[in-house]
C-alpha cells in the first residue's frame, strides 16, 4: 500500500530492519514486490551486532502479542543519519496516501510526531476497574500518569538528532517489566512538551473499532468516511 501510494515524482528508500531469523525466499519476495517501482529502493538493515551492543536476553519484558522485534524502533537513531524518518510498524498497517506529505511535515524542535493511543487517554482511571494487565507495571512503579497524552508508537515521525539525545534514557528501562514494552518506555522518556500530536487521521487505530461509537465521536466519523470496514 506504500508503494501504490507513492508520487512518481518523488524518490523513496525503504528500510526493513532486522536481526537474524529471515530466509532468503522472505527476501526475495519483498524484491519482487518492490521491484516495479523505479523510484522506490529497498534496503534490508541487518542491526544485530548493534542489538547485542546494548541488550542480552533479559532486556525488554517480552509481551505475548507484542514481539520484540518492537524495540529497534529505539535504536533508529544509532542506525540511520539525516535529519528525520518515518517509522512505521510492519505487518499491520495499510497506508492510504503518499507517506511524503507525513514525511515533509516541519518537526521543528520536537522530537517525534505521533497520534493519541486510543485506549489509554480515553479512560476514566479513577472510576474505572482496570485488568491487571492493562497498566503497565513499569508505568505504574516510576509514577506516571499522564494517559491522556499517552501516544501509540506504530507510526513515528522521528526527528533524528534530538531523538538520538533520549537514547540513555531508553537504555535505562529497557530491562523493565513493561506491557506495552518500547511504546511505554517512549512515552516515558520523551516530555509531551517534545511531541507534536497529530490527526487521528495519521495513525487510525482499526483494533479498537469496538469501541468507538463509545468514547469517540472523531474517530466515528473518521471511521465511517474511510469506509475502513471494507
Amino acid at each position: 500500500s506504500l508503494c501504490k501510494n507513492a508520487n512518481k515524482q518523488y524518490k523513496y528508500d525503504v528500510y526493513i530492519v532486522y536481526t537474524n531469523g529471515l530466509s532468503y525466499p522472505y527476501f526475495e519476495k519483498f524484491w519482487h514486490k518492490f521491484e516495479k517501482y523505479k523510484n522506490i529502493t529497498l534496503h534490508f538493515c541487518n542491526i544485530l551486532d548493534l542489538y547485542n551492543k546494548y541488550c542480552d536476553e533479559k532486556s525488554f519484558y517480552q509481551v505475548g502479542r507484542i514481539p520484540a522485534v518492537g524495540s529497534y524502533r529505539l535504536f533508529l537513531s544509532k542506525i540511520f543519519d539525516g535529519e528525520k524518518i518515518l517509522y512505521l510498524d510492519s505487518g499491520d498497517i495499510i497506508v492510504n496516501k503518499d507517506v511524503a506529505e507525513f514525511f515533509n511535515l516541519e518537526l521543528k524542535n520536537n522530537i517525534i510526531a505521533a497520534v493519541k493511543d486510543f485506549v489509554f487517554p480515553r479512560i476514566d482511571f479513577k472510576n474505572t476497574v482496570l485488568d491487571k494487565d492493562m497498566l503497565s507495571p513499569f508505568l505504574q512503579k516510576v509514577g506516571y500518569n499522564d494517559y491522556g497524552n499517552y501516544i501509540n508508537s506504530g507510526v513515528l515521525l522521528i526527528n533524528l538528532k534530538e531523538y538520538n539525545k533520549c537514547f540513555d534514557g531508553f537504555l535505562k528501562c529497557m530491562y523493565e517489566k513493561s506491557s506495552n514494552m518500547d511504546q511505554d518506555i517512549l512515552n516515558y522518556v520523551i516530555p509531551k512538551s517534545r511531541i507534536l500530536f497529530l490527526s487521528t487521521a495519521y495513525n487510525f487505530q482499526i483494533g479498537s473499532v469496538d469501541l468507538v461509537e463509545k468514547f469517540d465521536k472523531e474517530y466515528a466519523e473518521f471511521y465511517k468516511k474511510s469506509n475502513l470496514k471494507n
